[in-house]
């Protein structure tokens, strides 16, 4: 909106649309109704130039459709790429661009550029061109709550955890290994492997490694 664009924005909620149309957005439409492509379309028939889309599977190509010939569609969500969801090619007759955009990968991949984007965002902000997102700071006894919260997806904005605030030399507590045999659900492979390694390391001798793939589980 600052670059003088018209704005259609979707959420899932009255709470989170009312917050939309305070911030300025032209056209504010309920992302959980199948026919809100219908009604962007009623507003505006051409569809829109650019689409940054968070929403997955049949919501995502309805979203494509509203993208104009030549149009930009910006992938933000990650749902789809970790399901390999399948979309048909037809809607890139309109010549459209696709730019899938996974933002954790950049500071792995591509660090300089990260540092400077970062640093041009936190110099707008300290300027006022941008200003924070909405949100919450919850502390380490509230770490369940936050989480809930998320899953119900009331929030609007971020919530944001803090760490304990305990004395810089504090050590850690010793762990025994308990009687008894120790179950490691997922532990051939990955995360789960790593746990046993750790148990192993500090004294578990009687170790039960449960996975789907058994003994056929690669390392196994």
């Amino acid at each position: 909106m600052a670059a003088g664009a018209r704005v259609a924005a979707t959420a899932g909620s009255p709470a989170k649309r009312a917050f939309l149309r305070a911030a300025g957005a032209e056209l504010v439409l309920d992302s959980r109704d199948p026919g809100f492509a219908d009604q962007l379309r009623a507003v505006w028939p051409e569809g829109v130039d650019v689409v940054l889309n968070s929403l997955a599977g049949a919501a995502m190509e309805r979203s494509l459709e509203l993208t104009k010939p030549f149009g930009r569609f910006v992938e933000l969500g990650k749902r789809d790429f970790f399901e390999n969801t399948r979309v048909g090619l037809r809607p890139w007759r309109r010549n459209l661009t696709y730019f899938g955009v996974d933002v954790d990968q950049l500071p792995k991949a591509r660090p300089d550029l990260a540092r400077r984007l970062l640093q041009g965002i936190a110099q707008r902000l300290a300027d006022g061109a941008l200003h924070p997102l909405p949100h919450a700071v919850r502390g380490p006894a509230e770490v369940e709550a936050a989480f809930r919260t998320l899953q119900a997806s009331t929030q609007i904005g971020k919530l944001v955890l803090v760490p304990p605030q305990g004395e810089a030399g504090a050590t850690p507590a010793e762990w025994t290994p308990p009687e008894g045999i120790i179950l490691v659900v997922g532990g051939t492979q990955g995360f789960g492997f790593e746990c046993a390694k750790w148990l192993a390391a500090r004294g578990a001798s009687r170790l039960a490694l449960l996975s789907r793939r058994g003994g056929t589980a690669p390392g196994a």
